[in-house]
């Protein structure tokens, strides 16, 4: 049996983002891996939008910060993420 949580997004402006869920196996978890499953997340949302605006957890490394969020031009990799 698979255990859901929902992510709910927003800044200190109050924008909010799209709410997501992450499944897990396990009714516990660690924040490690709460935290490791959110970046690959991001980062399989990114890579499959191929935007060039990135909005996650954390900052990409080489990525350029805008006002709306990071800019990439290139597709990351989520093990070099988390």
């Amino acid at each position: 049996m698979s255990h859901s949580l929902t992510i709910h997004d927003a800044t200190t402006l109050g924008e909010t983002r799209p709410v997501f869920a992450l499944e897990f196996l396990t009714e516990r978890i660690t924040v490690r891996e709460l935290i490791r499953r959110r970046v690959y997340q991001d980062v399989k949302d990114y890579n499959a939008a191929q935007s060039e605006m990135f909005h996650g957890l954390v900052k990409p490394i080489n990525a350029e910060q805008t006002l709306n969020g990071e800019h990439l031009i290139n597709a990351i990799s989520r093990n070099t993420q988390a």
